[in-house]
């Protein structure tokens, strides 16, 4: 089944009030409350434009696939990509148990990954 990933993304992007953030991204209150609760089962294209825009990801970040039955674990499909076990770790909670000098280690390696663009 696909389910969204949203408040992990946003927890990601260290975005405080996730249901305001949305609405101040054009979305409705009330859709805003059942993505956060995982209970929309469908998504206008322009939500998910703003969502991708305002959160700087890809309509694919926004989606997890989490298999019903081993039946659906395909191996080489698609889906695998975006798997539920695959979604991102808690990065600020490791960030906020870092030391100044792993923290500085990792703004270095970001910098470097952003010269190779």
């Amino acid at each position: 089944m696909l389910n969204n990933n949203l408040l992990n993304l946003i927890k990601l992007r260290n975005i405080q009030k996730p249901r305001a953030w949305l609405i101040k991204q054009g979305i409705n209150a009330q859709v805003a409350d059942r993505l956060l609760k995982n209970e929309q089962r469908h998504i206008r294209f322009d939500d998910m434009e703003r969502i991708c825009l305002g959160l700087n990801c890809s309509p694919t970040d926004v989606f997890i696939w989490q298999p019903d039955n081993e039946a659906d674990n395909i191996p080489n499909h698609p889906l695998q990509a975006i798997r539920s076990d695959k979604i991102l770790p808690d990065v600020m909670a490791q960030l906020n148990n870092s030391t100044l000098d792993e923290l500085k280690q990792v703004s270095d390696f970001i910098e470097k990954m952003r010269e190779g663009k």
